[in-house]
């Protein structure tokens, strides 16, 4: 689903999540005295990680056997050693502002559903709770839950056994390999 990104949509989410983190290492800095150097030191600044993305989101060709060159104007590649990440980052800014817009509205108990949610690049497990809507992240999502209650998360049927307060996901089989070994 990476691959559905729209790329000015991936650019301003990670120009925000990377702010987001520069600004969070700065306070975290400021207020605990066993740092000596600010956590963020060692990154280059937001216009220099924002070039590094912007070069990656916009240039991506594909060379077909016909010999025609053409450049992906959607998404991501899913091959890309950053893409992964670039996702992640862009998925995170549409979490956030769903979740800060649920507190605002005043539906804490709504936004703590979300605190058991797993999401891995654009594949979201969530238990009896939705992901944020497709106008909110730009993706469309569907539902993978199965009549006994499991879900297929990231190829693999997952059940959930509460046990002593906390979740514990056992993954039975996967779904077209053989078994899912973790």
């Amino acid at each position: 689903m990476y691959t559905g990104l729209q790329h000015d949509r991936i650019k301003r989410n990670v120009r925000e999540a990377v702010r987001e983190a520069k600004q969070y290492a700065a306070e975290v800095f400021h207020r605990d005295e066993r740092y000596i150097y600010p956590l963020d030191s060692g990154l280059d600044d937001i216009e220099t990680i924002m070039e590094h993305v912007n070069f990656v989101v916009d240039n991506t060709f594909l060379y077909t056997r016909g010999g025609i060159l053409k450049q992906q104007k959607i998404g991501l590649p899913m091959g890309t050693n950053s893409a992964p990440e670039i996702a992640n980052l862009t998925c995170y800014v549409d979490e956030r502002d769903e979740m800060n817009q649920l507190i605002s509205a005043g539906k804490i108990d709504e936004a703590k559903k979300h605190a058991d949610n797993f999401r891995h690049i654009d594949d979201i497990l969530g238990w009896n709770i939705k992901p944020p809507s497709p106008e909110r992240y730009g993706l469309q999502w569907e539902e993978t839950t199965r009549p006994d209650g499991s879900v297929v998360y990231l190829g693999a049927v997952v059940k959930k056994y509460i046990l002593m307060a906390a979740l514990i996901f056992q993954s039975l089989i996967r779904q077209q390999n053989g078994p899912f070994l973790y």
